[in-house]
């Protein structure tokens, strides 16, 4: 169900180039209710790809963007399932900006939480030129060990402070 929160999200970088004043790089970002985005430029122009779904907490999820310039698309996938793709007239504007990982470039506040980093685990980045099919993608989701968050769900069990959907364990919070 929608919530207030997803009115107005706050998006955080998961893995980003992007530079929007340039209009250059590409990045995959997360909002404070779980919300999944793929953005990059083409040309100058900007691309996004909304998934529906939101991303469910304390699992591995194995995210790949796809820009195929040829075919003029670029797809978004979740655990080898396409969940959202647009049309790209060109290849990806890579530009200059060196890959952030897990935060944002800006400080970006809800209220006093900052929303501008994550603690999650990223276990691999990939970068290939090569472009991998829906079959490819696929067979490369098996995760390779268990998810081990190291705080139980019950950590946060009336904790009314907390956001709906944040990367940071509440006993971090000072």
């Amino acid at each position: 169900p929608a919530t207030a929160d997803d009115a107005n999200p706050l998006f955080c970088s998961l893995a980003t180039t992007l530079d929007d004043s340039l209009h250059t790089g590409w990045g995959f970002e997360v909002s404070n209710t779980g919300r999944l985005r793929f953005r990059c430029y083409s040309s100058g122009w900007h691309i996004q790809i909304d998934a529906v779904d939101k991303l469910s907490r304390h699992q591995w999820h194995h995210l790949v963007a796809t820009i195929d310039g040829y075919n003029e698309k670029v797809s978004l996938y979740d655990n080898g399932r396409l969940i959202g793709q647009t049309r790209c007239m060109y290849d990806i504007s890579i530009g200059v900006k060196p890959l952030l990982l897990g935060k944002s470039e800006k400080d970006i506040l809800d209220g006093m939480f900052p929303m501008n980093y994550i603690n999650g685990i990223i276990d691999e980045i990939r970068v290939d030129t090569g472009l991998w099919n829906a079959q490819r993608i696929a067979e490369d989701v098996i995760p390779q060990h268990a998810v081990d968050m190291s705080v139980p769900i019950e950590a946060y069990a009336g904790d009314i402070c907390r956001p709906r959907y944040h990367g940071m364990p509440s006993q971090c919070w000072t």
